[in-house]
């Protein structure tokens, strides 16, 4: 599930959303100006899958999941089959007698999200009036407490 919790002019015609999926906060950069909140999340909506297959390309840059693509297996389900494989790359060690090729398994380690929602952009939707009393409550919590 995707929450919106803010927007940023990026250019005159795109703009990134800060948005929070499965509790994470990331940021989308390629979104379209002129977009109002709802519309703005039904379109990330419609792009979660993408969305999900970056999160975890950022998070196992490394990864060599593509083996695990199948004709029923799009990308992002291949890189979720890879991650609950255990996370490991096959690593060339050398050639055995007959020639074929001797493999090691390393473990790829995860790299943790780093998105921090911009307090600028959090105060420009306080000033805007698009958020609830729980959600002012929140925003004010995060720009006293990073």
């Amino acid at each position: 599930m995707i929450d919106l919790i803010c927007r940023r002019q990026r250019d005159k015609d795109r703009q990134i959303a800060f948005i929070k999926i499965d509790g994470i906060d990331f940021s989308v950069g390629n979104v379209l100006s002129g977009l109002d909140d709802a519309k703005c999340l039904a379109h990330l909506q419609s792009r979660e899958q993408e969305i999900r297959f970056v999160m975890l390309l950022k998070q196992y840059p490394e990864a060599d999941w593509k083996a695990f693509r199948t004709p029923q297996n799009d990308d992002l389900a291949a890189l979720q089959a890879w991650v609950a494989a255990g996370c490991k790359n096959a690593l060339l060690e050398g050639q055995d007698e007959e020639g074929k090729g001797v493999f090691k398994e390393v473990a790829v380690e995860r790299v943790p999200l780093n998105y921090k929602i911009p307090k600028d952009a959090l105060i420009g939707q306080v000033i805007d009036g698009t958020k609830t009393l729980a959600e002012l409550k929140e925003v004010l919590k995060n720009l006293i407490m990073p």
